[in-house]
């Protein structure tokens, strides 16, 4: 029982920490974080991106609905606390900007 404690611990760790945006997005003091990549058809229950550090971002908001795969596109918003989105690091967009 003490071994099924410590995994579950330790995979808790692993989804909400080990994964959190590190210096290659620009996070600023207030939690925001701005990711760029491409949307990819990877997303289940959200739309997906794969950012430019090769990471697997899922997206949130009223602004998912513009995202199409294949668009390049730079993502600003707050990592969510929670998700129903299952996937990768969940980002609860405000902005969506569409780039060339």
């Amino acid at each position: 029982m003490r071994i099924a404690i410590v995994f579950v611990v330790a995979a808790m760790l692993q989804c909400t920490t080990a994964d959190v945006p590190k210096k290659e997005e620009a996070v600023t003091q207030t939690g925001n974080v701005t990711i760029t990549g491409i949307v990819t058809n990877e997303g289940v229950e959200c739309p997906a991106i794969r950012g430019d550090d090769g990471k697997l971002y899922t997206i949130t908001g009223p602004a998912r609905d513009k995202l199409r795969p294949g668009m390049r596109v730079r993502i600003s918003g707050k990592v969510a606390e929670m998700s129903t989105c299952m996937q990768g690091i969940t980002i609860s967009a405000k902005d969506v900007e569409v780039l060339q």
